[in-house]
């Protein structure tokens, strides 16, 4: 026996409303979750980004104060050296130490290849030179004569090395001039 007229059709358990309402909240969520991600990403890749800018700016620190000790150093030498040469500009108005300037030049080009130098060290009126030579000779020849001739003062030191060389030890003071008149 039928009571209807119409054959029963199956219901869906889900409307048409409800499987788009469904569908847009899942997509919502998706889009959501993939933003979220996205700014995780970004914030963690910001915070390394940090931490090697942190790291660049702690290096640089480092070689600004680094530059800064050989500015001071470099300052102290050039002071130093205007010492002993004197300041340029005063040595353009009377020319007092190109004399020595020039004189020390010449120096160097008269050490011959057979001596050698370990270290030269110029304060303020004085130069000490440190070498090593094959003879005393050739030191008291071609070193020591330019040197008396420079210096007021000038007085070498040898040590005899094991392979019969000699190594020297060589003092030149400048008395200054007014010192100089003073013991007349």
């Amino acid at each position: 026996m039928r009571y209807s007229l119409i054959k029963p059709k199956i219901k869906p358990v889900f409307n048409l409303f409800t499987r788009i309402w469904i569908y847009f909240t899942s997509i919502s969520v998706a889009l959501i979750f993939v933003v979220f991600i996205v700014v995780v990403f970004k914030s963690y890749y910001a915070s390394v980004q940090l931490d090697d800018k942190k790291e660049e700016l702690a290096q640089i620190l480092a070689q600004i104060n680094a530059n800064k000790l050989k500015y001071q150093e470099l300052v102290r030498q050039n002071d130093k050296a205007e010492l002993i040469l004197g300041d340029l500009e005063q040595e353009q108005e009377n020319g007092k130490n190109k004399v020595l300037l020039k004189s020390i030049q010449n120096l160097f080009t008269l050490v011959p290849k057979n001596i050698s130098l370990n270290e030269v060290l110029m304060e303020d009126r004085s130069l000490i030179l440190r070498g090593i030579t094959p003879t005393k000779e050739m030191f008291a020849l071609l070193l020591e004569a330019p040197l008396r001739s420079i210096f007021s003062n000038s007085q070498t030191s040898y040590y005899q090395l094991e392979n019969g060389w000699y190594r020297f030890v060589s003092v030149n003071i400048t008395i200054p001039e007014e010192m100089y008149e003073q013991k007349r």
